[in-house]
């Protein structure tokens, strides 16, 4: 059974376990997103978005964590930072997992009207997971990162504040 823990109400030494699985376990395009981006290995960058993020859950399948989601604040008032990162358990399961996340977006929501990121271009699945979560794509970055890679910046804003 999928579920999702809110890790501030988790003990410290649980989530550390679930994001060790994580990234072992991390998508091959989330790998390359995270080392284009700033090169950081795995568990680092899933421990730091995860301290940084004023919501963040872990989806769990059973007891076993496949995605790790978040928003984190950024320097605009208002204004979060969406980001995700999964094992490959996430992409047999898309359309439960979107049904599911879409309350915790209306939570990031009441803390940020506009949602953003950037995402690897090659990051396809992740890209088709935002898009049908109603996240817009608003523009190409020729080059962005450490790799100075192809990035999309995408948004999503809460109508309710427009």
């Amino acid at each position: 059974m999928i579920q999702f823990k809110n890790i501030r109400e988790v003990p410290e030494v649980q989530l550390i376990g679930w994001l060790k699985v994580l990234a072992d376990n991390l998508r091959a395009a989330d790998k390359a997103e995270i080392e284009a981006t700033h090169g950081l290995d795995p568990l680092g960058s899933l421990i730091k978005s995860a301290d940084l993020s004023t919501l963040c859950w872990v989806a769990l399948d059973g007891d076993v964590p496949f995605c790790i989601f978040g928003c984190a604040p950024s320097v605009a008032p208002q204004v979060g930072i969406a980001w995700l990162m999964g094992t490959d358990r996430l992409d047999d399961i898309p359309h439960t997992f979107v049904r599911n996340t879409l309350r915790h977006l209306r939570q990031m929501h009441s803390l940020y009207p506009c949602l953003f990121n950037y995402i690897d271009a090659r990051n396809d699945r992740s890209m088709r997971w935002l898009t049908t979560c109603g996240f817009s794509i608003l523009q190409a970055i020729p080059e962005h990162g450490r790799e100075k890679r192809p990035f999309i910046l995408f948004a999503r804003l809460d109508n309710r504040h427009v």
